[in-house]
């Protein structure tokens, strides 16, 4: 198992997910050792539907199941914590 730090931009006009080095990375307080994806979806972030396509898109990056790809931390936070089976 292992854990990365997804950064989430819903109502975007595509939908896309990108891994970011680590000099990218805006914000302070992660583990800096996480990799770290920035996920675009086009969802908005109303009644979890953007987290519901953000977890698609993570399915669909890594070619995994959704149940192999689990929300730890951040449900209503742009910034999350995913697990990865």
């Amino acid at each position: 198992m292992r854990k990365i730090i997804v950064l989430t931009k819903p109502n975007s006009k595509t939908e896309k997910v990108e891994r970011l080095e680590p000099a990218q990375l805006p914000m302070s307080g992660y583990d800096q050792e996480l990799v770290t994806y920035k996920v675009s979806v086009t969802a908005p972030p109303v009644h979890g539907k953007a987290n519901e396509a953000v977890h698609k898109a993570l399915s669909t990056y890594f070619k995994l199941p959704l149940s192999r790809i689990r929300l730890l931390r951040g449900a209503t936070s742009k910034r999350k914590i995913f697990e990865i089976d």
